[in-house]
């Protein structure tokens, strides 16, 4: 009898610049990863509606570029979204609509397209008779709220304690909030919390992608099969406040060195991760 293969996510997480993109292009790449992303259907949906932005010359670098532009007209001057979602109202626009349909059709909204690609490709290996052995291995490059890990697996269609799960946070020099009101970028703190890895993107690309291949992909790889990241994911979509602390002055009730975790806990966020472990 063949066993099912493993079944590996991978959520990323870091600010706009960081790098997370590129990552998921190296682990498509190079170890065979699907890429998927929480913002694409509403990127989609972007483009039917095509709907008017600002550009401001001094931001696309080109005088000669009208003040508004259609949404296809920016994509095809700046070759994509990679280059189109740093300018201000490109991104504005981004999540404003994001909000409002997580408001409207609930906050899995954007979660469900990339579950059910993640259950399609499952369920495909399994009609597949000489697939059946093989590994399937995502990478999910856009994680900005801190239920979106839990979400995912919950309704990708496998179980969850069966399910090899990382998550990394990207950091690099210079990236900033660029919208601090903005829901999506409320959290990055908690999500670097989260994340089982921080990765310091302060090289190369040639020393990220040597990072990607030498140490990442055999930690994700190697990691014993444990449901310890699937209960952090549980914890961080259920009990959300554990994650979004502000500092208190009264220490930690375990080390006594360090603040108190917000939200009512009375231990600080390093004891508060080793007791989750």
């Amino acid at each position: 009898m063949i066993k099912p293969g493993k079944v590996t996510i991978v959520f990323l997480s870091g600010m706009i610049g960081s790098g997370k993109d590129e990552i998921g292009k190296r682990l498509v790449v190079r170890h065979g990863f699907h890429r998927l992303a929480f913002a694409d259907a509403l990127k989609r949906k972007l483009e039917v509606m095509n709907p008017l932005v600002q550009v401001k010359a001094d931001e696309s670098g080109n005088i000669s570029l009208p003040d508004h532009m259609h949404i296809s007209n920016v994509l095809s001057v700046f070759g994509g979204w990679d280059k189109a979602k740093r300018l201000p109202d490109v991104r504005r626009l981004l999540q404003s609509e994001g909000h409002s349909a997580r408001e409207v059709y609930g906050r899995d909204i954007f979660c469900r397209p990339v579950a059910a690609e993640i259950r399609e490709a499952i369920a495909s290996r399994a009609r597949s008779y000489e697939d059946l052995g093989k590994e399937l291995r995502f990478v999910v490059t856009d994680t900005r709220q801190l239920f979106e890990p839990y979400e995912t697996v919950l309704n990708c269609g496998y179980p969850i304690d069966r399910l090899n799960l990382g998550m990394f946070y990207v950091e690099r020099p210079g990236c900033a909030v660029v919208n601090p009101e903005a829901d999506s970028e409320r959290f990055y703190e908690g999500l670097a919390y989260l994340a089982q890895t921080k990765i310091q993107n302060d090289g190369t690309i040639d020393d990220l992608h040597r990072f990607i291949d030498e140490s990442m992909v055999p930690q994700i790889m190697n990691a014993p099969q444990t449901n310890t990241m699937a209960k952090q994911f549980e914890l961080a979509a259920t009990v959300p406040h554990l994650f979004q602390w502000d500092l208190i002055d009264t220490l930690c009730d375990m080390c006594k060195k360090h603040k108190r975790a917000g939200g009512g806990a009375r231990v600080c966020k390093y004891c508060l991760k080793g007791n989750m472990r």
